[in-house]
């Protein structure tokens, strides 16, 4: 567990590392906070560590023609694990249209089989303590959604099998998806004396 705590830790470091490399001294980067459209949880009724997570973000006008620099989603994961422990939560991007009242459990769901990208996903670690964090570097799916004019249904988190994971308690309280960019198209009238 310290081993996977520590490639955690770098993990994190990284992302911090990457975010002052890409941007040091640069000033026409510029950062957008995209919006949770929907969310939905759902759960094994008979394996309760066995869930999803759906996230579905709004994608504004703005990050038309743009390149994504760096995309780092953040999610507070609630269990109901009582002892600190490191969790792997997989991040792949859904390819079906969805919603939060039509998802329920089923083979699918539990694949990924015909729902989502199995080949495109990222990989983060959540301390399951009652409100683990989860932070991931998503900038491949969110590059994509913009760059190859990909459909964006959202993400699906979903514990690895790397040992037995807690139940999921309920909803991610807190859901942030920041995103650096360059080369955005302007819209709207340019400004006096461009």
């Amino acid at each position: 567990m310290t081993e996977r705590l520590g490639e955690t830790v770098r993990h994190v470091v990284g992302v911090a590392l990457l975010v002052a490399t890409v941007f040091g001294g640069q000033t026409h980067a510029s950062t957008l906070d995209l919006a949770l459209e929907e969310s939905a949880c759902i759960a094994d009724p008979s394996d309760p560590g066995s869930w999803r997570i759906l996230l579905r973000f709004e994608i504004p006008d703005v990050l038309g023609g743009a390149a994504v620099d760096l995309a780092v989603l953040r999610v507070e994961v609630p269990t109901d694990s009582q002892e600190a422990r490191e969790v792997s939560v997989e991040i792949f991007p859904v390819t079906c249209v969805w919603s939060a009242e039509g998802v329920v459990w089923g083979e699918e769901w539990q694949s990924g089989e015909g729902v989502w990208d199995a080949h495109r996903g990222s990989i983060g670690s959540v301390i399951g303590s009652e409100q683990g964090e989860l932070r991931a570097d998503v900038t491949a799916i969110v590059g994509r959604w913009l760059r190859d004019d990909a459909e964006a249904h959202g993400l699906v988190l979903a514990p690895s099998a790397g040992g037995p994971p807690p139940a999921l308690t309920g909803p991610p309280p807190e859901v942030s998806l920041r995103v650096w960019y360059t080369g955005a198209q302007r819209s709207g009238p340019s400004p006096v004396g461009d």
